[in-house]
């Protein structure tokens, strides 16, 4: 599975004077989806926004990487973001004499990997140009729970850390599905189909000894304090 986590940035908030900067809020190891949904309870006016921060790639500076339209009802709005840093946070921000009542919750995911492997690795761009990359988000959730039935038998989920071949593997199940879902071009059938059927394959020989996927639970014999736990039986929980 891709491992929700539930979090939230702001709970029954009130800005009504100058605006508000969230903490941030630590989304956890290699959680590269979020799924926001900012609850307006009340709100006079219709200039309040939310802006979503992330730390920047070196890990210090914050950067925004999305907004809402202007929310000027009671209801629920929602935002996905793909691509994910390791730190997020909100700024409610409004003009004059507005003022918003919120809270906002979101659930973050574990994905091997994103729209942008499968655009790189698996096919061409042209062959995912009708799909946004929340859609195309959609596809990597289902293959990283498609992946982790089977690397559940090795490797306590979530995963600490994982190289290319999961990656490569991974994006190739997602183009599959998503394909497949789409409608398939004839004379690339079989080629994406054969990726499919190699990356299930190395999922059950390959994966297993793979060293750069990493686990959380040290067991005797782990390759670091954050090793490989040793082959268990039984399904994934």
């Amino acid at each position: 599975m891709a491992y929700p986590k539930e979090f939230t940035l702001a709970e029954h908030l009130v800005v009504s004077g100058e605006d508000v900067l969230t903490p941030g809020h630590e989304l956890g190891i290699n959680r590269q989806y979020a799924q926001l949904q900012i609850h307006v309870t009340a709100v006079v006016g219709d200039t309040a926004c939310i802006v979503i921060f992330q730390t920047a790639k070196h890990g210090t500076d914050w950067v925004d990487i999305d907004q809402t339209e202007p929310l000027g009802a009671v209801g629920v709005t929602e935002l996905a973001l793909t691509e994910v840093s390791k730190h997020l946070r909100a700024r409610i921000q409004r003009q004059g004499d507005d003022s918003v009542e919120l809270t906002i919750t979101g659930v973050s995911h574990q994905v091997f990997c994103t729209p942008r492997d499968i655009k790189s690795t698996a096919l061409p761009d042209q062959a995912f140009s009708e799909m946004s990359d929340e859609e195309m988000m959609q596809g990597c959730l289902a293959a990283t729970d498609e992946a982790m039935s089977y690397l559940g038998a090795s490797f306590d989920g979530p995963l600490v850390s994982w190289g290319g071949a999961l990656r490569l593997h991974t994006a190739n199940m997602a183009a599959y599905h998503l394909l497949k879902q789409r409608g398939i071009d004839v004379g690339n059938e079989s080629m994406i189909r054969q990726a499919y059927e190699d990356a299930l394959e190395w999922l059950q020989r390959g994966a297993p000894t793979d060293p750069t996927i990493l686990d959380a639970s040290p067991g005797v014999g782990a390759r670091t304090a954050y090793g490989v736990s040793q082959p268990r039986r039984g399904w994934p929980q």
